[in-house]
């Protein structure tokens, strides 16, 4: 009798940590007005865009949504005319991929026109450059900036390469 009690026991304890964990995942919800709120897995092509259709995806990101903003939105990355220049060379069978390292377009001149670095599906560190090869601005999603720890930095330079402003954007709760 013992012995049924403690099978009936180690068999609640692990389907109540299953619904447990289902309840808690914070990946994909919406709220009452069918807005994107938290952290969502967003599938993308191979030129980075954003995909509705997961069978189109050759990545995915991690994005963070209040509403209609995107924390971590790439907006169209590559294209045709200017493809993603990664080590990363193609959707092997089904798999989709996280973003993973530095993904970049270049300009027709060669010189770099973004640079996108990731880890495991988190951007860290977003670059635009103007065609002259100088950073036009730049995202810093590992340093924290302002008076609390969840703002990142923003740089805007101007053409010529110089620092034209420094500012912050409040970064979603981690």
């Amino acid at each position: 009798m013992q012995m049924k009690h403690v099978i009936l026991f180690i068999v609640t304890i692990a389907v109540s940590s299953i619904f447990g964990r289902a309840q808690s995942d914070t990946i994909n919800r919406v709220d009452s007005n069918n807005k994107r709120i938290g952290w969502w897995k967003v599938y993308l092509d191979k030129d980075l865009a954003v995909t509705e259709d997961s069978t189109k995806a050759s990545y995915f990101k991690y994005s963070y949504f209040e509403g209609k903003f995107d924390y971590y939105s790439t907006s169209r990355f590559g294209s045709e005319k200017n493809p993603v220049i990664t080590s990363y060379v193609g959707k092997t069978s089904d798999i989709i991929q996280a973003l993973d390292g530095e993904y970049k377009v270049n300009f027709s001149n060669g010189q770099p026109r973004f640079i996108l670095l990731t880890q495991n599906g988190k951007l860290l560190e977003y670059k635009e450059f103007y065609k002259n090869g100088k950073v036009k601005h730049a995202f810093d999603y590992t340093e924290s900036c302002g008076d609390t720890p969840f703002h990142y930095c923003i740089y805007f330079y101007n053409e010529d390469g110089s620092l034209k402003m420094k500012t912050s954007i409040r970064s979603p709760k981690k």
